[in-house]
């Protein structure tokens, strides 16, 4: 260890505790540890070395400790992302794609990278449920919500149909009409809402479809174009 960053250790410690000896060589103690331990992780791992001078060059405000923190959790996030190779189970180009995107648009952080990755395959898994599960029970879904929206009664409205509430992120909006501007990842959030309550309308009517699919033998998805 350079004299360097001894000396900027015990500026460190004895700034965090001005007034106290003892905390000051225990705080002396656990950041040469971890200085220890940050070196010999950075050279027994395959680590970007920008990354590893980026957590290095941190200033003396930031601890050994910390930046020994932040490499672990760059190294957990490349387990993380073996993982998500291995249970991916998607068609080999879409996981090569997202691969070299994450890689693209985080070239050091391993750990930015694992939440690009993730999110992608989310992304690619909602898509792929969105086209086979909904798309082709769409006009289905809407009339038997229609049905069901104008079987609430309201006394002081003729021809009353209950509002349908539809989430995109934490934005809320409530319709009347479902019409071809709610996209059917929009329309699978579709709820109705009862003071504290909530009550997801579509989600609820796929899983019935499905179940009366699958308990009779039936499809009731709609016919291909194709």
């Amino acid at each position: 260890m350079s004299e360097l960053i001894h000396k900027q250790i015990e500026k460190y410690a004895a700034k965090e505790w001005p007034d106290d000896a003892e905390m000051q060589e225990y705080t002396i103690e656990e950041e040469l540890n971890a200085h220890g331990s940050f070196m010999l992780l950075s050279k027994t791992n395959s680590i970007d070395p920008k990354l590893i001078q980026q957590i290095f060059q941190e200033d003396g405000t930031v601890s050994w400790c910390d930046r020994l923190s932040s490499l672990e959790i760059e190294l957990e996030a490349g387990e993380k992302i073996r993982e998500l190779i291995k249970d991916a189970h998607l068609p080999q180009e879409v996981l090569l794609e997202i691969l070299d995107t994450a890689e693209k648009e985080n070239p050091v952080s391993i750990y930015e990278r694992h939440v690009c990755i993730e999110a992608a395959i989310n992304q690619y898994r909602r898509d792929q449920y969105i086209a086979t599960e909904v798309a082709p029970r769409r006009e289905l879904l809407i009339s038997l919500e229609n049905i069901l929206a104008r079987s609430c009664s309201n006394y002081h409205a003729d021809n009353y149909r209950y509002p349908l509430t539809i989430s995109s992120g934490i934005k809320q909006r409530k319709i009347r009409l479902v019409d071809d501007s709610v996209s059917n990842e929009l329309l699978l959030t579709g709820s109705y809402e009862f003071g504290a309550n909530s009550l997801e309308v579509y989600k609820a009517l796929l899983e019935m479809i499905r179940h009366i699919e699958e308990r009779y033998g039936v499809n009731l998805k709609a016919p291909s174009d194709d």
